[in-house]
């Protein structure tokens, strides 16, 4: 049976590693994280900008697909690298 002390000690220990674990993936720390009632809430306040970003992914993977659209938009590209009417250098 574990003790009062050691049972602090152990929560502790958890609360530290939790702490690196959302450190380490970029989450927000256990102590502050949305509860499981909340979930809802969150997730449909997420879902605008969850659903712009799908969509800019897909209207990006589409222009990507098509292989001739590609190359021209990347001739453009290096055209416009070049320009000197926007001030770009090759030599920066």
């Amino acid at each position: 049976m574990l003790s009062e002390q050691q049972l602090t000690e152990l929560k502790a220990e958890i609360e530290g590693v939790e702490l690196r674990f959302c450190y380490d993936h970029g989450l927000e720390p256990v102590a502050r994280r949305h509860r499981p009632a909340q979930a809802g809430l969150t997730a449909r306040a997420a879902q605008p900008a969850t659903a712009l970003g799908l969509s800019q992914q897909q209207r990006e993977l589409g222009m990507l697909a098509d292989t001739a659209a590609t190359k021209r938009w990347l001739k453009q590209q290096r055209q416009l690298l070049h320009d000197p009417a926007y001030g770009f250098d090759a030599f920066f």
